[in-house]
Formats: structure tokens, C-alpha cells, sequence
């Protein structure tokens, strides 16, 4: 495996894994992270996705959830054993989970066709100018979201929620009618390389890094290949999962992700003053 190489001038860097229920992708590879780069194992942190999205980071550089949220401190608990993190002394965080409106551009562009691109025979027509601003509007909501839970912070890289399955577009148990009329836009591939660009555009504008799924993890535009699946509580071992979870996937999916983020670290310079907490209203 590649080494991300010293990040604090020789010394172990401390990493930190925090987000919804998507991290626990990344921390179901725990056990091939550990063996793979042992120097680099992460501390971890996460909550279920109701409960992310009311945390905050507070004045002291602490980040967890609202305690007057129904469920969020409970489940705090019982998944990190304990309420809150902190932050400061990590050198690099990696943020997972953020599906930047996905969904909702999905249900904008299922049955559409747009001006300038090949027809599928739709009733309505969207121009280009119109999908790229309301992608943009919508991502923006979702990156300023990040902003008011974290503050600026250039420790930070975000790696967005993974599309869902393959199969999550077929006909059948878990059919996603609007994630199936996304793909079958017949410029599914450009509409998907805007949105990312658009996504990597607000982060950066925000001072966050953007790591998006593996391109081995994909299967066509917005797809993860079906092999990612994460099995049921009830599934075989080893079994394929007759109803997998189509939006979170398996340990696999989650070694992949870390590879990239520890090829990212290997290739880019640490900011100065990393486990500087940014100063914060």
C-alpha cells in the first residue's frame, strides 16, 4: 500500500474519521486499515443522519450532538462511548456521509429531457443554464450546512455519501424511481461529472478538500457496483444479499475510500498549524 508519508515533520499523524452512518463503511475495514497501514488507523466518530445533521462544533473545538435532539446524545453513546470529539488535536479529518441534495436533484430530473442533449421523449424540457443553477443552489445549501457545523477548517476533506447500488435503478424490491429516471437521462455522464465539479467548486470555495467514491467503486453514472453491497443482518456469509442496504455499502467499499484518502495525503503538503483549532464566533 502506499504510504501517506509523515504529516506533522516526522511524527504519527492523528486522523480522524467523523460523519453519519456512512462512516461506519469505513470502520467495518477497521481490521484490513489496521493491517494495511498500521501508522495511519484513525479515531472515530459518527451519528445516524438526524442526529448529524443538528451536531455542531463548539467554541472549544468539541464537536457532537444537540442535546436537545430526541436521539443524538443517546446514540453518541452507544456508538462512540462517548457524547462528543475533539477536535483539535487531529492533523487530518476526513468528513463522510454529505449526499449534497442528491435525492432532490434525482426527483428535479427524472422525467425531463434538457435543451441540447439527446430526447428521451419527456414532457418537459429543462435547459442546461436552468439544471446547472439549480444543482449549484442545492449544493450550496448542502456545503453551507458543513460550514455552519465545522467552521472553516483546512484540516477537513470531504468524502460524499456513495451513490446507491445498481440495482437500486432496477425494477423490483428497493426500486428508486427517481434514481432510475436520473441514470436514464441520455447525458446521465455529463449531468454527474457537473454536479461533482459543482460539489468540488463549493468546497473549495469553503476551504474543504472533496474526495468523491473510488472509480473502481462505480457502475455507470450515478451507480455503485452491486458487489459493494452491504449484506442484511439476516444475509449468509458470504451469501449475496437478496436485500441489501442500496445506500450503504460493505467493508470493501470502505478500504477502497481510505486507500484514496491516504493516496491524497501521500501527494499533498500539510497546511501549516494543523491541529490549530480555527478560531470560531
Amino acid at each position: 500500500m502506499s504510504d501517506p508519508g509523515d504529516m506533522r515533520d516526522g511524527a504519527r499523524p492523528r486522523l480522524l474519521v467523523i460523519g453519519t452512518s456512512h462512516a461506519g463503511t469505513l470502520r467495518m475495514a477497521e481490521p484490513a486499515i489496521a493491517a494495511d497501514w498500521p501508522d495511519r488507523r484513525p479515531q472515530w466518530y459518527a451519528l445516524p443522519g438526524g442526529a448529524f445533521a443538528t451536531a455542531r462544533r463548539d467554541a472549544e473545538g468539541y464537536f457532537g450532538p444537540d442535546p436537545d435532539h430526541p436521539t443524538g446524545p443517546r446514540k453518541a453513546i452507544e456508538w462512540n462511548g462517548r457524547d462528543r470529539i475533539d477536535l483539535r488535536p487531529h492533523d487530518r479529518i476526513l468528513l463522510v456521509g454529505e449526499r449534497f441534495r442528491l435525492f432532490y436533484i434525482a426527483a428535479l430530473l427524472r422525467d425531463v429531457d434538457i435543451w441540447d442533449h439527446p430526447s428521451r421523449g419527456a414532457a418537459r424540457s429543462l435547459s442546461l443554464a436552468f439544471v446547472t443553477d439549480a444543482i449549484r443552489a442545492l449544493v450550496d445549501l448542502a456545503a453551507d450546512q458543513v460550514l455552519a457545523q465545522f467552521g472553516p477548517d483546512a484540516r477537513i476533506t470531504v468524502a460524499p455519501a456513495p451513490y446507491p447500488l445498481l440495482r437500486a435503478g432496477e425494477r423490483g424490491w428497493g426500486h428508486d424511481r427517481a434514481i432510475a429516471g436520473l441514470r436514464g437521462l441520455p447525458a446521465a455522464a455529463e449531468i454527474e461529472a457537473l454536479y461533482e465539479r459543482i460539489i468540488g467548486e463549493a468546497l473549495s470555495a469553503r476551504g474543504y478538500g472533496c474526495l468523491f467514491q473510488p472509480d473502481e467503486t462505480r457502475a455507470g453514472p450515478f451507480a455503485t457496483a452491486d458487489r459493494f453491497a452491504r449484506p442484511g443482518p439476516d444475509a449468509a456469509p458470504g451469501a449475496t444479499p437478496l436485500r441489501p442496504d442500496l445506500r450503504h455499502m460493505n467493508a470493501a467499499f470502505g478500504h477502497l475510500v481510505y486507500a484514496a484518502w491516504m493516496q491524497r495525503l501521500a501527494a499533498e503538503p500539510a497546511p501549516q498549524g494543523l491541529s490549530a483549532a480555527p478560531h470560531l464566533p
